[in-house]
């Protein structure tokens, strides 16, 4: 058998009992154990007069979903959907625009997966967290965990068509990476990579009528990012000790800030922005061998009110709803 010969795909749920029969979506990954099925089993501990085990129980059968891949232009959005819950579409032909923002809830997800002829489907499931990467001009990539309810080995999958083995992803390349320390100026910054992650903090209950999980609930949503940027002036990480460019002493408050980032291929593009960021940086340290300075800002998005999402997902493409 072939690792090598491996491919995931999903479809959202109109509920929790509906699970998809096919997915919507389908392509690659770089890895992972996809649609999974992990059982836990116990030994007894009752005696047997002999002085060893001899009887023992499966407790549970988890059914996580987990994979990395590229950031696919058309599959992405049912993804940012599934991690933040709400989508605002507009566009009456394509390309249409797709605003994702934080809901109480997010979809249920049917995730398929192939590899080299085991066919499993992980249905009522919900995505517990999101990650998007990149490292210079290299395609963004993204990083999917989630967890289901309900397991099947299906005799066949049908792909969409078409499907996304050959599809289009998204890169920095001509992007837009902007940001501001201490308010909601957007500058242009010089980012040499970065991550973004959107996590849900999913609570998952086993049921004492089977031995798949009975329900999963969402947590508050934390939404994290890390910047590397290329540093001309000790201004930004000043800003963040002392609160000012110019301060001397140890700020009392944390610097709140803002970001954006774009990334396209053609007339698609992705961004993510967030107008209020608590910001830190780790120290920068010496070098012998000398070299630019790299800042390694850290941040989490954090609401405006209590109407805002902390953090907005704006997918520009041809698909017409998710």
């Amino acid at each position: 058998m072939n690792r090598a010969i491996s491919t995931v795909g999903a479809a959202k749920q109109t509920d929790k009992a509906t699970v998809a029969t096919n997915p919507a979506y389908w392509h690659g990954v770089s890895s992972g154990k996809m649609a999974a099925i992990e059982p836990k089993d116990e030994t007894a501990d009752v005696t047997t007069g002999i002085g060893a085990a001899a009887l023992a129980y499966r407790v549970e059968a988890a059914l996580p979903t987990g994979f990395s891949t590229l950031a696919f232009v058309k599959a992405i959005g049912l993804y940012i959907l599934g991690v933040l819950g709400d989508v605002d579409t507009t566009g009456v032909s394509s390309p249409y625009t797709h605003v994702f923002t934080m809901a109480d809830d997010v979809p249920w997800i049917t995730f398929f997966s192939e590899l080299d002829g085991w066919l499993q489907a992980n249905g009522a499931s919900k995505i517990d967290e999101l990650t998007l990467e990149w490292d210079g001009p290299k395609p963004l990539r993204l990083t999917i965990v989630a967890a289901g309810c309900t397991f099947s080995l299906p005799v066949s999958i049908t792909a969409p068509t078409p499907d996304e083995i050959l599809g289009d992803f998204f890169t920095p390349v001509g992007g837009t990476f902007t940001g501001d320390i201490d308010g909601s100026t957007l500058a242009d910054w010089k980012i040499l990579g970065g991550k973004i992650s959107l996590k849900r903090g999913l609570t998952i209950d086993y049921l004492c009528d089977a031995l798949t999980p009975g329900n999963i609930d969402v947590g508050a949503l934390v939404s994290l990012v890390t910047l590397r940027v290329r540093a001309a002036s000790w201004d930004d990480y000043r800003t963040i000790v002392t609160g000012s460019a110019s301060g001397t002493a140890v700020s009392a408050d944390p610097v709140i800030g803002s970001f954006s980032t774009k990334f396209v291929h053609d007339t698609d593009s992705l961004t993510i922005a967030s107008s209020r960021v608590k910001y830190t940086a780790k120290p920068v340290e010496a070098d012998p061998k000398g070299g630019p300075v790299e800042l390694a800002l850290e941040g989490e998005c954090l609401a405006a009110d209590s109407t805002t999402s902390p953090v907005t997902v704006t997918l520009v493409n041809g698909v017409a709803t998710y």
